[in-house]
């Protein structure tokens, strides 16, 4: 199953600027859950696909990256920003078991090995795969069937770690999404 990554998504000035507007400003919510079942809880933040001009311009470059790499259409199914503090432990999960479901994940800010702020990407008998850096303005798409988890800021980082988290449906170009 893919797991790949990406660089210089929106640009580095606009991903900076995106960061202040997901910290800073209203609609931050506690209570998320990644999958029903666990206790692990985070904070989030709803977005839509036409709200404000830079999330609209991720999700077409999210859409972008989906026909390049995958050769498929991507419907957007959901999009949020996902929120941790330090020392905020939640559990490796599997986005969606459907063999036709994306997740793509947008980092806007960096965090340094020091600060934490890493996904980990896990092998079905639990060896860690993959560590993907909280690098700005990054994205990494994988099939939603691989379990992963991030890894929250240290003690170290006074930032919030926030990806924008796109839950996906994916078909053959030119057909209708599930």
């Amino acid at each position: 199953m893919l797991i790949k990554t990406f660089e210089n998504v929106i640009g580095g000035d606009f991903a900076e600027m995106y960061y202040h507007i997901l910290a800073y400003q209203p609609g931050w919510r506690w209570g998320h859950r990644s999958e029903e079942s666990t206790d692990s809880l985070f904070w989030y933040k709803q977005l839509t696909t036409e709200g404000d001009p830079l999330t609209k311009h991720l999700t077409r470059k999210v859409e972008s990256i989906v026909a390049d790499c995958l050769n498929l259409e991507a419907t957007v199914l959901n999009v949020y920003a996902n929120g941790q503090t330090s020392n905020l432990i939640t559990a490796p999960h599997h986005d969606d078991l459907d063999k036709d479901r994306w997740t793509c994940l947008y980092y806007p800010r960096t965090l340094s090995d020091k600060e934490g702020g890493e996904t980990f990407f896990y092998h079905a008998d639990g060896r860690i795969r993959l560590v993907n850096p909280s690098v700005a303005d990054t994205a990494v798409l994988f099939d939603s069937r691989i379990k992963h988890v991030g890894r929250p800021p240290t003690n170290s980082s006074r930032d919030l770690r926030i990806t924008v988290a796109y839950k996906l449906a994916v078909t053959m170009q030119g057909t209708a999404a599930v």
